[in-house]
């Protein structure tokens, strides 16, 4: 019967493939499975429709007989929105924005995408992108986003700093951080750590030069005035 209607001018002779951007052609037509006279009338487009969604780029597809001889596959591809680190030793891997994995193999292109570092960050990308939306120049200045026991964020700044999010209003935590940076170039100074998990205070831990130049500064001052003290 297959054979019957291929003779009867069903044979699939024509595949149009459009909405690809990233997959390659040669990859959707192996999906697709097409064999030497295959008729159109009982070829699967179900099942193939199923074998195409199993490429990692492929957002969604649909698979359309058109007689007497075409089948039209139209792909919509899923859109780059981070890099994903599952923790700090494992791979990156480039994640669309509901966190599913499109593909390990990173290109320059990929540069300016956000990184996110955890369990469970791919998937909390949206949440860490609108918050540094809000703060352009802070977001300029971060390297990746690090989610903290599935609750709050911590920043890895270009320079070596890390900001510690608070998990209640993170979003007035960046907003007063980008004023005070802006204001005083907190971000520039010889610091390690910002904490902004307290809501009434922020806590800075300062670089070991830095620790070390402030204890070398304070024993001088003391040793100063214990001679002032003792001249008087």
């Amino acid at each position: 019967m297959n054979d019957t209607t291929a003779e009867l001018g069903f044979r699939i002779s024509a595949v149009r493939i459009t909405g690809q951007r990233e997959i390659d052609e040669g990859d959707v037509l192996d999906t697709l499975s097409i064999h030497s006279g295959q008729s159109l009338f009982f070829y699967d487009a179900a099942a193939a429709r199923e074998r195409l969604q199993t490429i990692p780029w492929v957002e969604d597809v649909s698979v359309m007989k058109l007689y007497p001889g075409t089948l039209r596959v139209i792909i919509e591809e899923r859109v780059p929105a981070a890099l994903w680190q599952p923790s700090i030793d494992a791979p990156v891997v480039v994640v669309d924005s509901a966190g599913k994995v499109i593909t390990d193999r990173l290109e320059t292109r990929y540069a300016r995408l956000p990184r996110v570092v955890g369990e469970g960050a791919q998937l909390k990308v949206a949440e860490i992108t609108s918050l540094l939306d809000d703060v352009p120049e802070l977001q300029k200045k971060v390297r990746a986003s690090m989610l903290v026991s599935d609750r709050r964020w911590d920043l890895f700044l270009d320079n070596g700093v890390q900001v510690m999010l608070p998990e209640v209003d993170p979003q007035k935590a960046v907003t007063e951080l980008e004023k005070t940076d802006r204001e005083s170039g907190l971000l520039d100074r010889d610091i390690t750590v910002v904490d902004l998990r307290l809501a009434d205070r922020l806590v800075v831990r300062l670089s070991d030069d830095a620790r070390k130049a402030r204890d070398e500064l304070v024993a001088a001052r003391n040793k100063a005035l214990k001679k002032r003290e003792q001249g008087a």
